[in-house]
């Protein structure tokens, strides 16, 4: 197992940091964070009165949560952002374990660094899920 690591913009939760969301919006809101490439996005989009704001730190798995939102007709009320979410705005790292060539998404994480084992740069755990 190797490990891919990606250094990615923070957006801040707080109340001037993500949106300024009215009482209203907040009701109808929702935030997939992790969105992957949109499992759970594209459901909860399709709710009456509902809309997702989907955060995905990683290139390929960003690529394709934007490809399966921009595929759905009629237009799902998603905003994509393409990074992940804390408590202030800045960057993190996050290690990606890489098993046979193939990097782990799901089990990206900013507090384990799978440091016993080799590491890939992010151009190259990215070239190995498009081969």
């Amino acid at each position: 197992m190797t490990t891919a690591r990606w250094r990615r913009a923070v957006a801040p939760l707080s109340r001037d940091g993500l949106l300024p969301l009215t009482p209203a919006d907040r009701r109808r809101t929702i935030l997939d964070i992790g969105a992957h490439d949109g499992l759970l996005t594209l459901p909860l989009a399709r709710l009456p009165g509902a809309r997702v704001i989907a955060f995905e730190p990683l290139p390929a798995a960003f690529a394709r949560l934007r490809a399966a939102v921009l595929a759905e007709d009629p237009p799902l009320p998603v905003a994509l952002r393409a990074e992940a979410l804390g408590r202030a705005a800045g960057e993190l790292t996050l290690s990606v374990p890489v098993l046979n060539g193939v990097p782990a998404e799901q089990w990206a994480s900013t507090a384990k660094e799978y440091g016993a084992f080799d590491s890939v740069s992010d151009e190259d755990a990215f070239r190995a899920m498009h081969v």
